[in-house]
């Protein structure tokens, strides 16, 4: 995954296998300009949990505060889908990454994508496994805490009508203070190894906005 800050600068945020045994870790890295091109590390891998399988999304991973990156990643007990995972925000406050907050899923979470408002303060999508299907859930972060933003204030705050659609990959954009999200549901759901999954079925796509 891949943002551009406000100077122009190239940041990079993937997901790499460094023992070569499942070993996955979350990387960072800033291209740096003539006179050197190349790539540089940011600090450490970003596991919360080094002896967890962290993985960052495709795309939407990173988002810049400035001159800073936002990575968000899950998190997960083993490499096979569906696991126990907790999806995670942290930032890069120019020497290390600090972790804004402690896990964002009620239960478990998976592939968040992560945007910034007005205020430089990073919002979230993600899906998660619930009972009998998946959800998509949005938290904004508003300086101290992590903060729902549902369809109806004080009511389940999935986005989704129903976990039985199998909702899932979302994709996050913000312009000010107005979020947009995406996202890919199950019209006709297969189940996996008894499982329902997200993944294996004819999808529809469907957005919902917040103001």
């Amino acid at each position: 995954s891949l943002a551009v800050n406000s100077t122009g600068s190239l940041f990079a945020a993937w997901t790499e296998d460094t023992t070569g045994s499942n070993g996955y870790k979350v990387m960072v890295k800033r291209w740096v300009a003539a006179p050197f091109n190349t790539w540089v590390s940011m600090g450490t891998a970003l596991n919360v949990d080094p002896n967890k399988f962290a993985i960052t999304r495709p795309d939407g991973a990173i988002a810049m505060t400035g001159s800073k990156p936002v990575v968000a990643f899950h998190e997960c007990t083993t490499i096979n889908f569906p696991s126990t995972c907790n999806v995670y925000v942290k930032r890069w406050d120019g020497a290390a990454w600090g972790l804004l907050g402690g896990k964002l899923n009620f239960n478990s979470g998976y592939y968040a994508s992560v945007a910034l408002d007005s205020q430089n303060n990073p919002v979230v999508a993600w899906f998660e496994r619930a009972l009998g299907g998946y959800n998509i859930y949005v938290k904004r972060w508003n300086g101290a805490a992590w903060v729902s933003l549902g369809p109806v204030p004080g009511a389940n705050p999935a986005l989704n009508p129903s976990s039985g659609n199998l909702a899932s990959m979302p994709s996050l954009a913000v312009k000010n203070d107005k979020i947009a999200v995406a996202w890919q549901q199950c019209a006709i759901p297969v189940s996996v190894s008894k499982n329902p999954s997200p993944f294996t079925c004819r999808h529809q796509i469907l957005a919902r906005s917040y103001d």
